[in-house]
């Protein structure tokens, strides 16, 4: 053997020997240590064991780390005042007002050709008015004036200011009316109202006027309203609403939940929704532009619409849309969008697609509802509201009946909220904490031990590129160092 090689060879035997004899891993140096040969054997063992279980438990804490768990706490937020929610209120009948009788006679005397039990012909008749000329001018002329529909409007037992209700046209109800939106009447900002009381009555109670005019009642025979409850910043069709029948009182308790979700990779939320310049998407650039707040379902059911105006040149009546192009009614429009729609496979194509283009929120709310009813007339009473000549007595219809009015009271059973959030279960910090007390328990090493490697790794390298040298240099190294130390040379 070389004997150059076998002297590089000794050092670095010696180098390491003097690593693991004062290493913090204390297993390397009782190996060494040990001048039994069990004993040796024993710590060998004991030390491959410890390594194995270290390795085990260290893989598992990582791996549960990137699993992105979290652990969702849920608290009670106490509040002495609560924003009152936003609530849109609309008659059932999207056909109500006298321009809607004389537009409607001509579909009065046409031949039936829907099944009377579906919702197809008053779709269809619906659809012709949306279409018509009039319409893209005059939106509210089918359907109810506020003064007609609410009768009687009371928050927190004082009558309500008209002129900061204001005017929403919903795509299945028409006219439509909101309290509490943010808005007024002309459009203007205003501040939302909050509630402090907790009782039935002390919340807000509407009086509503649902009559239809008998020769509409052809096209939908059902009579009532609906109200949706939802955030001023939620929009109204995301929300389910809640019917109110004539003759009866319906009381609406109301609860508050918030949640937060963490966001990406700990879930599929995106926490940049809120900023609408976000993503280059036609559909998500719409639903900002067109509410107050980013939902992605909303913003799937545009990019639906989208595609359907794209291909089929008109939009599906039965999902939300923005666009004021007509609906898909004639045979062509029908045929077109069925082919999409109907076949399972390019449905969730566009669904793929659109699910891309609409990012899903992280933060949000929603109310639970507890609904009750009462029955609300008697002969007695209307008797002695006919003898009334207030102010409100205009609202009511001609007949001054109490068959067509509903009531209905909308409170908080309580002002405080539920708060839902997500933290996650494993922080950075914790699993640098897990793995340095596993190392530490079976193998007693630390950080620093690392750096004893590095420092190991150092010396190695240092070694070998020192026998690299040629013979002149290492003297030359060798005089500098003794004269430096003032020692005589060998």
């Amino acid at each position: 053997m070389d004997p150059k090689k076998s002297s590089l060879k000794q050092v670095l035997m010696k180098r390491l020997r003097d690593f693991l004899n004062s290493s913090t891993n204390h297993g390397f140096s009782h190996m060494l240590k040990s001048d039994k040969r069990l004993l040796r054997i024993i710590w060998i063992a004991f030390t491959i064991l410890s390594t194995g279980l270290c390795a085990f438990m260290i893989n598992e804490k990582v791996m549960n780390f990137f699993k992105y768990e979290v652990t969702t706490k849920t608290r009670i937020i106490n509040q002495y005042k609560a924003n009152f929610p936003t609530i849109t209120i609309c008659n059932m009948n999207f056909f109500t007002s006298e321009f809607s009788i004389n537009f409607s006679k001509k579909f009065i005397k046409q031949k039936i050709v829907y099944n009377p039990f579906t919702i197809a012909s008053e779709y269809f008749i619906r659809s012709e008015a949306i279409n018509n000329v009039i319409h893209e001018r005059y939106k509210d002329v089918y359907g109810d004036s506020m003064n007609k529909l609410i009768a009687d409007c009371q928050f927190e037992l004082v009558s309500c200011n008209r002129s900061q209700i204001k005017f929403f046209y919903h795509p299945n109800y028409g006219n439509c009316y909101q309290f509490n939106s943010g808005f007024d009447g002309h459009g203007e900002k205003m501040d939302l109202k909050n509630l402090t009381m907790i009782d039935r009555v002390a919340g807000l109670r509407l009086v509503l006027n649902l009559s239809t005019p008998n020769t509409l009642k052809l096209i939908n025979p059902n009579i009532g309203g609906v109200v949706f409850i939802h955030n001023h910043t939620t929009y109204p069709l995301m929300v389910d609403g809640v019917t109110l029948a004539p003759k009866t009182e319906t009381n609406i308790a109301l609860s508050r939940t918030f949640f937060q979700l963490k966001e990406k990779p700990y879930s599929s939320c995106d926490i940049k929704t809120s900023d609408p310049n976000y993503l280059d998407s036609n559909a998500y650039r719409l639903v900002h532009n067109q509410t107050y707040g980013y939902a992605q379902t909303l913003c799937v059911y545009q990019c639906i619409q989208n595609f359907l105006m794209d291909k089929c040149k008109c939009i599906y009546f039965m999902i939300p849309s923005f666009s004021n192009l007509n609906t898909c009614f004639n045979s062509t429009n029908i045929e077109c969008f069925s082919r999409y729609l109907n076949n399972s496979n390019d449905f969730l194509l566009i669904y793929e697609k659109c699910f891309e283009e609409c990012p899903l929120e992280c933060s949000g709310m929603w109310f639970d509802k507890i609904v009750s009813f009462n029955h609300f007339s008697s002969s007695k009473y209307q008797e002695l509201f006919e003898n009334y000549n207030g102010t409100e007595k205009i609202y009511l219809n001609r007949k001054e009946s109490f068959d067509d009015i509903a009531i209905v009271n909308i409170y908080y059973r309580s002002l405080s909220y539920t708060q839902i959030s997500e933290n996650p279960t494993i922080e950075i910090v914790d699993l640098f904490s897990s793995v340095g007390g596993i190392g530490g328990l079976f193998l007693g090493i630390s950080v620093l031990t690392l750096v004893e490697f590095v420092e190991l790794l150092f010396i190695i390298l240092a070694e070998i590129k020192d026998y690299k040298k040629p013979l002149a240099c290492k003297n030359t190294n060798i005089f500098i160092y003794s004269f430096l130390k003032k020692e005589p040379l060998n």
